[in-house]
Formats: C-alpha cells, sequence, structure tokens
C-alpha cells in the first residue's frame, strides 16, 4: 500500500459517503461529486465509498476513465455494466435487459439504435431492473475523461435518481479538459448533497505518514516543513517524496514536477523488460489482460506476470492482471517517456492484438486513430467496422472521425462503396455538409440497382428525419432522376418521398393523379404527401379527409414506414388541418405508441408535438402542454427546426393558463432565432402575437402580424385553421381604427373558411368579429358563433363563445341570460384547463350577481399537466412501469404522482380513476 493509499485525514469525507448511502436503500437516490487536483486522494476515496456500499450489501458498479476511453461511443458505460451483464445467466440477463432497457443492446452488441438518446434512455432503464434486486452504488472516476455519450448517460441518469436506490459518486480532477461542459454540469447540478473536494495533508498527518513509510530515518520538524513545502500537502506528492528517499535520493530535489524523471529511474531500477511492459500497458490501456500487454511488450505471459509483480512492489502499477497503473499520473509519465515513432508503432500492434483478442471495434479503432497512416486494407476494414458500430449506437460524430480515416488509409483504386455511403449517412446523421457527388461515386460502383436505391434512399431518410428538408428534397429527386422509367416503382418511391420533404419548405407541385391511383405502401406515402398539400390550399375539407384516411387505410400506412416515416405525420396534420380532430389524436396516439415500442425517441418527439398542436386545438390544455413540452425537451437537445414548434404550443398553452411572464420569456428565446422554415416561423409569430393582444400591446402586435403576412407563401395561407391570423389582424385593424381593413379580413377569413367546411375556424372567426361589432349586431354573431361551436370538437373556442355572449348580455343588462352563458363557459373552462378564461369568465359572473364557484383545490381541475397525464395513461389500464416507460420517468415516479392524484380525487383506487376523468377524455 502506497502512501497516497492511506485515508489519514479523510475520517470527514468517508463520513459523507457513508451518510448519503444510507439514504440509498429507502429509494432516495443520491448524486455526489469528489473534486480535487490529480494525486489528493479522489480515487481512494472512491475506493473507501466502494467498501462502505459492500458493508451495506449494495451492488457497485464502478469504472475508471482515461484518455484512451474519451473517443469509444458508450465505451465507459460499457466497461460499467459489462461485467455484470457477462456474470448474468440467460434468463438473468433477459431479465436485465427487459422492457425499454432492450434500448441499450447495441451497447453490448450489434443490434442498431434508433438513435443515441434512444440507447441512454435503454442503459437508464438497465439500471432500473439492476436495483430491483438490491441497492446500487455507481462510482465513476475521472468522469470529465468519458465519452461523450456515456456522459450523456450519466447526466440522464443524474436527473432522475430521486425515487431510485441508486447512489451515482463520481470524482472530476480540478482543470480537466472538459470538466466545464454542459453534460458534466447536469451532473453538478443534480448533485443531492455538498461537494466532496479532499483537503491537502497538515503537517501531522505528513510527518505519521513519513514515520510509516520510512521507519529506520528520523523524521523531524524541518524534515516535515520541507516535504509539506515541496508536496503541498498533497497525498500523492508525498508518496513520491518518500518513494525517493528510500531509493536514497535527496527529497529536497523531488517536486511535483520532477514526478516524471522520478518514474523514469523507479523503471530503469526494474530493469528494462519491465520498462517495456509498462510502457506497452501506458498504451494499450488499464484493464487489458496481462497475456496481451506481454506480447506487445515481446515478452512470454510467464516472464510478464513476473515483472508485473515487481511494478507492483514499486508501485508503479496497482494490479498486475488485468493491468492497472498505480494512479493516472504513472500511467500519463511512463506513457511521455515514449518516443513518437515508438508510439505509432505501439499503438498499431496494440489495435491487432485487441482485435484478434475479440476487442470492441471501437476499441481497436482508437489505436489505429493514434498508429501511423497509410494504405492498409485490415485498417480502413477495421475502422469502417468502428464507424458502422459508432452509427448503430446512434453516435454519428465519433462514427465519422472512424470512417474519414478508413477513407485516408483505403486503397486509393479499390474504395469499397459501402465505405462512401457509410460516411454520407454519417455526414447526414451528424448535421455536416454532405458530398452528393462522393455519393453518386458509390453508386457507380455498385452492380445492383436495389442496393443502389437502398443507399441512396437512406440518405435521404437520414436527411429528413434531422429536419434537412432541403437537403433530403433534393436528394430524393436526384434518386429519381437516377431511376429511369424501366424501374417505376424505384422512381416513385423517391418520387413520394421528395414530395414529402419539399411539403415542409413551401408551394409543391400537384402530385400525378397516375401516382396517387394504386393502394401500395408508394401509392400510401404520396396519398398522404396529396393529403398535406390539399389541405393547405386545396378546398372542400371532406375531399381531403378521404385522401388522408384511404392514406392511413386503417393502420396500413402506419405499418409500412412505422413512426419513423414522415407520410403517418402528414396524413395526421391533414386531419387536424380539416378539423377531424378525433379522427387525429387516434392516428397521433397510434403514432406515438409505435415509437415507443421501437425506442424511437425522435420520432417519439415528432409525434408528441402533432398530438400536441390536436390536444390544443381539442382544448385538453394539460395534456396538450405535457405533450409540447415533452417534445420540446427532446427535440431541443437535437437543435432540431421542430423545437420552435414545440415551443409555440407550450406559448399557447401557457397564455391559456395565464402564464403570460413564462410564455413571453419562451418567445424571447424562440423569436431570437427564428427560422426561415415558413410553417415553423408563423406559428411562432401568430403565439407571439396572440401574446401582445392579451397584454393589450397593440403596436407589438402589429408588427408581428405584419412580419407573418410578409414570410407567408400563397399556399400557407388558404386554409384558415392553421394560422387564423386574418381575424386576429381584423381585431387589431378595428382598435387603430381602420374599419375597412377590418370588414376586408374577417370577410376573407369567414370565406375560404366556408369554402373549406370548417366549422370551428367559422365559429372562432365569427366570434371574433363580434368584438368589433356592436349592439343587436353583435349579439347575432355571438349566438351563431355558439351554435356554430355547438358540434364541433373544440369545447375550449365554444367556452370562449359563450363567455363573450354573457358578457355582452351582461352589459346590456340580460343578467339572466347572461348567467346561463356565463355558467357554460366556466364550466368548459374548468374542464379544459384554460385558466385564464376561467378567471375572466368568474369576474364577470360576480359582475352579474352569481355567485362563481371558488377555484378548487381538488377533483380533475386542479391535476397539473403531468398529473392529467398520468391519470389518463392509468385509466385506459396501464401499469406504473408501463406509463413510466411512456413518459421516460421512473415507476417510483409515477407512484408518487398517482399518490398526488389519488388524493386530489377523493379516491383510493385506480380503478376509480375512469369514472372521474370521463368528462374530460370525451372533450
Amino acid at each position: 500500500v502506497t502512501v497516497a493509499d492511506d485515508p489519514l485525514e479523510r475520517a470527514t469525507e468517508l463520513g459523507q459517503l457513508a451518510a448519503l448511502l444510507n439514504d440509498v436503500p429507502s429509494g432516495r437516490g443520491q448524486v455526489c461529486v469528489i473534486e480535487g487536483p490529480s494525486g489528493i486522494g479522489k480515487s481512494r476515496l472512491l475506493a473507501g465509498c466502494m467498501d462502505l456500499a459492500a458493508e451495506r450489501e449494495m451492488q457497485v458498479l464502478r469504472v475508471r476513465c482515461s484518455e484512451l476511453t474519451r473517443d469509444h461511443s458508450f465505451g465507459v458505460a460499457h466497461n460499467l455494466f459489462g461485467p455484470a451483464l457477462l456474470r448474468s445467466d440467460p434468463a438473468m440477463r433477459a431479465r436485465l435487459m427487459q422492457g425499454p432497457a432492450a434500448l441499450a443492446e447495441p451497447v453490448f452488441g450489434e443490434i442498431a439504435a434508433a438513435d443515441e438518446f434512444a440507447v441512454v434512455h435503454g442503459l437508464y432503464w438497465l439500471t432500473v431492473n439492476l436495483v430491483e434486486q438490491r441497492p446500487l452504488a455507481v462510482l465513476v472516476d475521472d468522469l470529465p475523461w468519458a465519452d461523450q455519450s456515456s456522459q450523456r448517460f450519466f447526466a440522464y441518469l443524474a436527473e432522475r435518481l430521486d425515487d431510485l436506490p441508486v447512489a451515482l459518486v463520481v470524482t472530476i480532477r480540478t482543470g480537466d479538459p472538459g470538466s466545464e461542459s454542459a453534460l458534466i454540469g447536469s451532473v453538478w447540478d443534480a448533485a443531492t448533497t455538498a461537494a466532496i473536494r479532499p483537503s491537502t495533508l497538515s503537517s501531522e498527518a505528513v510527518a505519521t505518514l513519513l514515520q510509516r513509510a520510512l521507519p529506520e530515518q528520523p523524521v523531524d520538524g524541518d524534515l516535515v516543513a520541507s516535504v509539506v513545502d515541496l508536496t503541498g500537502g498533497n497525498p500523492f506528492f508525498v508518496g513520491a517524496v518518500t518513494d525517493a528517499m528510500r531509493a536514497g535520493e535527496d527529497p529536497t530535489s523531488t517536486t511535483p514536477g520532477s514526478v516524471r524523471r522520478q518514474i523514469t529511474r523507479r523503471l530503469a531500477r526494474s530493469g528494462p523488460s519491465a520498462t517495456a511492459l509498462a510502457k506497452a500497458g501506458s498504451v494499450i490501456g488499464d484493464d487489458v489482460s496481462l497475456a496481451d500487454v506481454s506480447r506487445l511488450s515481446g515478452l512470454t505471459i510467464d516472464r510478464g506476470a513476473v515483472l508485473a509483480e515487481q511494478l507492483v512492489a514499486a508501485n508503479i502499477l496497482l494490479r498486475a492482471d488485468p493491468m492497472m497503473f498505480a494512479h493516472s499520473i504513472i500511467r500519463d509519465a511512463t506513457y511521455s517517456l515514449l518516443p513518437a515513432e515508438e508510439r505509432l508503432t505501439l499503438h498499431a500492434d496494440a489495435a491487432r492484438i485487441l482485435a484478434e483478442g475479440g476487442a470492441e471495434s471501437e476499441v481497436v479503432a482508437e489505436h489505429l486513430l493514434l498508429a501511423a497512416a497509410g494504405e492498409d486494407k485490415w485498417v480502413m476494414q477495421a475502422l469502417r467496422d468502428a464507424g458502422r458500430a459508432a452509427a448503430r449506437k446512434g453516435v454519428h460524430s465519433a462514427a465519422l472521425r472512424y470512417l474519414r480515416h478508413a477513407l485516408r488509409v483505403a486503397p486509393v483504386d479499390r474504395i469499397p462503396p459501402r465505405l462512401l455511403v457509410d460516411l454520407g449517412l454519417s455526414e447526414a446523421a451528424a448535421g455536416e455538409v454532405i458530398s452528393l457527388h462522393r455519393f453518386e461515386q458509390a453508386l457507380g460502383l455498385m452492380d445492383d440497382p436495389a442496393e443502389r436505391a437502398d443507399a441512396l434512399y437512406s440518405l435521404g431518410e437520414t436527411l429528413y428525419r434531422f429536419g434537412r428538408f432541403a437537403e433530403a428534397g433534393a436528394t430524393f429527386r436526384h434518386g429519381a432522376e437516377f431511376f429511369d422509367d424501366g424501374q417505376g416503382d424505384i422512381r416513385m418511391r423517391f418520387e413520394g418521398a421528395a414530395w414529402s420533404a419539399e411539403a415542409h419548405l413551401g408551394p409543391t407541385q400537384s402530385v400525378p393523379a397516375e401516382a396517387i391511383g394504386g393502394d401500395g405502401p408508394h401509392h400510401r406515402m404520396v396519398l398522404a404527401v396529396q393529403a398535406l398539400r390539399d389541405s393547405l390550399s386545396t378546398p372542400p375539407a371532406d375531399r381531403t379527409v378521404l385522401l388522408a384516411l384511404r392514406a392511413l387505410s386503417s393502420g396500413a400506412l402506419l405499418a409500412d414506414q412505422g413512426a419513423q416515416g414522415p407520410s403517418v405525420d402528414m396524413a395526421t396534420l391533414a386531419l387536424l388541418h380539416c378539423e377531424r380532430l378525433v379522427q387525429a389524436n387516434e392516428v397521433a396516439d397510434a403514432t406515438v405508441q409505435d415509437a415507443l415500442d421501437r425506442g424511437a425517441e425522435l420520432a417519439y418527439a415528432e409525434a408528441s408535438l402533432i398530438r400536441g398542436h390536436i390536444l390544443y386545438a381539442r382544448g385538453r390544455i394539460a395534456e396538450a402542454a405535457a405533450d409540447a413540452q415533452a417534445a420540446l425537451e427532446r427535440l431541443e437537445l437535437r437543435e432540431h427546426v421542430y423545437a420552435h414548434s414545440a415551443r409555440a404550443i407550450v406559448v399557447q398553452c401557457m397564455i391559456e393558463r395565464g402564464e403570460l411572464d413564462e410564455a413571453e420569456e419562451l418567445l424571447d428565446y424562440s423569436t431570437t432565432q427564428l427560422t426561415e422554415t415558413p410553417a415553423i416561423k408563423a406559428h411562432l409569430l401568430v403565439a407571439r402575437a396572440r401574446l401582445r393582444l392579451v397584454r393589450g400591446e397593440i403596436d407589438a402586435a402589429v408588427t408581428d402580424l405584419n412580419e407573418l403576412r410578409g414570410s407567408l407563401h400563397s399556399e400557407l395561407d388558404q386554409n384558415p385553421s392553421i394560422l387564423r391570423w386574418r381575424s386576429l389582424a381584423g381585431i387589431v385593424a378595428h382598435r387603430l381604427g381602420d374599419d375597412q381593413a377590418c370588414q376586408r379580413l374577417f370577410d376573407e377569413e369567414i370565406g375560404l373558411a366556408r369554402a373549406f367546411g370548417l366549422p370551428i375556424s367559422i365559429g372562432v372567426a365569427v366570434r371574433r368579429r363580434a368584438s368589433t361589432e356592436s349592439g343587436e349586431r353583435a349579439l347575432g354573431s355571438l349566438r351563431e358563433a355558439v351554435e356554430i361551436l355547438r358540434s364541433t370538437e373544440a369545447p375550449l373556442q365554444l367556452a370562449r363563445a359563450h363567455a363573450a355572449l354573457g358578457r355582452r348580455l351582461r352589459r346590456q343588462g340580460q343578467q339572466v341570460e347572461a348567467r346561463k352563458h356565463l355558467k357554460v363557459a366556466l364550466d368548459l373552462a374548468y374542464r379544459c384547463g384554460a385558466t385564464l378564461l376561467e378567471r375572466y369568465t368568474r369576474e364577470e359572473l360576480a359582475a352579474s350577481g352569481a355567485r362563481p364557484r371558488r377555484p378548487v383545490m381538488t377533483g380533475v381541475e386542479s391535476l397539473t399537466p403531468t398529473e392529467a397525464r398520468i391519470a389518463g395513461l392509468t385509466a385506459e389500464g396501464l401499469s406504473n412501469r408501463d406509463v413510466a416507460e411512456q413518459l421516460f420517468v421512473s415507476s417510483n415516479t409515477i407512484a408518487w404522482h398517482l399518490r398526488n392524484i389519488f388524493r386530489k380525487l377523493d379516491i383510493d383506487s385506480r380503478d376509480q380513476l375512469d369514472g372521474h376523468l370521463g368528462s374530460i377524455h370525451r372533450l
């Protein structure tokens, strides 16, 4: 045991660790950061934490990060969980990987991931499954040196430990590269206890350590003061001093800056063969078998075993087999002794040795990246394998690094076309500029037309999935031209996909009649595109609905493409635009479920976004907000353009709930980086204009509406259900005294709504027009709006019409009839969760002489958006675990929310939920 391993003056820190571990078995998850400079004893405290956890019969997973783990996607996560899975029998492994934990399989096998975030979510659920056996301690040494994907998992886990019996304890070296990253910051933010920062050793502690290490030498005050001055009380460097003194060296010449020279001397005393073994170990990395390290150094395994024990005795190594250095400082110092040329050679040899031993392709590739580059078919293939492995995990930045290096070392005259295809797909997924010319070269090298088509289609699909619609459309169009009329099915597949992508960008051509005449998968895709296009600009809506339903074909379209395909979303949006809200909701529910079943988190976010639009239109504010927020969180992480759409829905829900300051803050963030995608920009501007109107900021609303009008293309401006901006602008024009413009805007919106056959939009426009009218004319408009909206699927709009009619009647002295309408409005506003309208209506009722009911703290209306979502899913018969999997939280979180829900609803059984929620579900 070295001096640096002695836990002297660490009782306080170990006590803190013991205290946090004591809270874990009760389900109170803990996150703790141990921070300090190199050599201060962080790893020793982590080892002490492992012992404390073992004493409490907790499971322990420990991993040490290093420079060689930094670029291996999910490499640290693999090293953390891998041993536990290997120790498990097949039945236990199946239990651990069941449910959403299966999304983590790409970390441990050859299965492809939907995306990186699906893998992160799967690792979280693997953790959940592990703790069903016993509480767990997850110990991570040198977290900033972990690969980014694993860091993302630790950040995700740290934020979700409130109710899991898990302790996450990490060490962070002060000043480490990456220690200030956002992911490391997330772990800091999630910490449940004050950071543990080991202090330097006191003079008394240094004296004690010197006496223990040098029992034959006198230790006086001058020596102690000298060592404290030289080392700053750093335990590792105190150990370096004592090692030097034992070797007969002058301790005053042993400073922290001379550690490398000291290690050189220590290795020299061990002999050239031991030095070669240590150097090989510093190259190949920790936790590699002694047999592989011995082979890399040119030694037999027997000779390597003897020398490794000598290095352990010399405090160079902590462990002989698998080999591990006593400290990262020693490993780094040993590595620095290698001349550059020798490093290149050793890394190249290490790659081949590890590959022959069955190491993961990315582990092999990390060494190849550090080796000399030159044309080599084996190196190219190894790097390509690593690139494909990283892409399977959804870590496309790592895939790019490996594949680009593979291209550099590929024989110039024999570049495999699939390498170019893989590189193009990773560039598309990583958001980088792609070379269609290079992709075309790859296609030209492929003999099979179907293989060429699949490769090019995959590129377009990847671009589409990551919101790169213009490039996706160009790629699909290229594919349609690439395949001549003799390959009609392939061409139609590309044309349908091109129309899908181009629909996001502005006006599109009509789909040829022959393209929508069949009933195969490609025809259904094209039908969905045409339905969306017609829903934007071609009345009547009834005809478009038939197209959308033909495209959906009772679930066949979803079965064709899955939630990740674009066409189901298009058909769903067409139904939304045509105000077939219940039908749209049913399709959106199925799409969300399909995304969950596939572990496709990006598709889940997009489907949740669309469902949020639908739920908002249906007046289910709490559920709409929950869906939009779930979408926003996932889309923001990817910097996806649809994140702006999600913000627009969240803002609209905030306005309904009277959270105007919060809505302003969210809009300020969104509109500082307004997207140029017309539809998304339009939704943001409408939301902002509406907020300005609610706040009485007329001039600002005019600015927003003028900007909106200038950015709309004609196709997006035909169906009034999409934006309903004209009626907003009509209200503004009236307040500014421009009655002619006011009349024109209302006439246009109502005329368009009647042409399309959209009763909700007609009712909304008529109700808004009434706010610009007076006397009996206004009352007539409001009665008409109520009558129109009464038979629609939009209770919130009906509530507004009743409230406006009640207000007009009250002001004309018709108190009895006014109260009747205001009470209906109040009831609907309650059920919709429209707090702002409910508050306004209550004030009107009070002014009419009625005694409106007080705001409730119990009942359905008191449920938060999250509680409403959980209650609804539970009422459908889902278990706590099923709900947790859908909402990406833990089962204990669901149980906690259900307790609050039961209290608010005054029930004691989940069987009673449906009866209490039925009225809201029917809205």
